[in-house]
């Protein structure tokens, strides 16, 4: 049945860029992201607020969250565009923290190697200590102290000898474990930060699930006659007891109704509250007994909530992958810049990664026939000649002769800002 995705509800204060508010919140995991439940000054209904102790040491405002008044694809967008960046991200391009992680695991094999020393031949010493030659040679220009000490302690266990110059291989392990110490607290210096985001932008995207898993469970029992397993909703309407199906049916509505009440973080925000509406027109026509006016209103349910799962599919596969496409080749090229002079803007065309843009092309013209599927017949709030309008934009903004990505993300944005 439909679960629940709100949380704990608060009132409390917070600092912005925009300043301190003080507001009603409810909290959508253990990590204080808040969603404003209420309008408040700058923000509206629905505005995630990620927190952020960095900007807090730093910002003259002391600002403690963040705004995302898009909602929670942007909060998790821009969370794991951190991480990427520290490249913790599986699949991402390599980051200092990675590179740490790596080293640290090659330095404790190496450990294992040496206190195992008994057993090792000479093609194994041989190995070990030209794989910690390597570690040497990459931090062989590090600044930063603790990797200039993890280094020199390396150094030092190359050979399987201790402090003073003898060969002791169990010694020389407990060498390079100091080695290891060091670049821990290394990654610590720069993990710290990266912990934090990742662990609440994995949160950010639990909460995306959550909510869609109350759309894919009452998508599931919405499933029309005529399918391999129709929903429950549907097949009830068939049942030789119309008593029954009538409380039974009323029930299962107000247990989805309750769901879709609850949800308020934007930008499912806007949509439940639609089908909330509709749910409630439906719980009234259940009571009434009304088969053939309930069928109609399912329909329209249906057609509600398609909207939800076009938009997630843009934003998943089509808005985040191109988003950190653009920041990944706008970083690359600015790496390319330092020390030539160079100091302009950076154009992304197609041409810089042709295969990472072939995918995001590819699933562009599947959210496009996903969309020709989508109706808004019957609905309140028609929405779709819209969505299609900023979809052309978008489609334009793609053209060889006009190739302006971020004018692209900006109409997708603007399309599922809509749905």
């Amino acid at each position: 049945m439909a679960i629940e995705v709100t949380g704990l509800k608060v009132t409390g204060s917070i600092r912005t860029r925009t300043g301190p508010i003080r507001a009603p919140f409810v909290k959508v995991d253990g990590t204080n992201v808040l969603v404003l439940t209420e309008k408040h000054a700058a923000f509206r209904s629905g505005t995630v607020f990620v927190p952020n102790r960095e900007l807090a040491r730093v910002s003259p405002r002391h600002t403690t969250h963040m705004a995302f008044e898009e909602g929670l694809y942007d909060a998790f967008r821009s969370g794991s565009h951190v991480i990427r960046r520290n490249g913790m991200r599986p699949g991402s391009k390599r980051g200092e923290l990675q590179n740490i992680r790596e080293d640290v695991a090659t330095a404790r094999s190496f450990v294992r190697c040496l206190l195992a020393s008994g057993l090792l031949t000479k093609k194994e010493e041989d190995a070990a200590r030209l794989a910690l030659r390597d570690l040497i040679v990459r931090y062989g220009l590090a600044r930063n102290e603790h990797k200039i000490a993890g280094r020199d302690a390396l150094h030092r266990s190359i050979d399987f000898k201790d402090r003073l110059g003898r060969k002791n291989p169990s010694a020389a392990g407990f060498v390079t474990g100091s080695g290891i110490k060091h670049l821990l607290e290394r990654g610590g210096e720069l993990g710290f930060i990266s912990i934090a985001v990742d662990r609440r932008t994995v949160m950010v995207w639990q909460a995306i699930e959550a909510h869609m898993e109350i759309y894919e469970d009452f998508r599931r029992e919405l499933r029309p006659a005529g399918v391999q397993r129709p929903g429950m909703l549907e097949t009830l309407l068939t049942s030789p007891n119309p008593i029954a199906v009538f409380q039974r049916t009323e029930y299962m509505l107000g247990q989805f109704l309750t769901s879709f009440s609850q949800i308020s973080a934007q930008p499912f925000r806007k949509n439940a509250y639609r089908v909330s509406q509709d749910l409630e027109e439906a719980i009234r026509l259940a009571n009434a007994g009304g088969v053939v006016a309930l069928r109609a209103q399912y329909l329209k349910l249906r057609r509600g909530i398609t909207w939800v799962f076009a938009q997630h599919y843009l934003e998943t596969e089509v808005i985040a992958p191109l988003s950190f496409l653009m920041d990944s080749l706008t970083r690359e090229e600015h790496r390319k810049m330092r020390g030539s002079g160079k100091k302009q803007a950076v154009r992304i065309v197609y041409a810089m990664d042709p295969p990472r843009f072939k995918r995001i092309m590819n699933a562009f013209m599947e959210f496009e026939a996903r969309l020709q599927k989508c109706s808004d017949e019957g609905l309140a709030h028609p929405i779709k000649g819209d969505v299609v309008t900023c979809v052309l934009a978008a489609v334009e903004a793609m053209k060889k002769t006009e190739q302006d990505w971020p004018k692209v993300k900006k109409h997708l944005k603007a399309a599922s800002a809509l749905m």
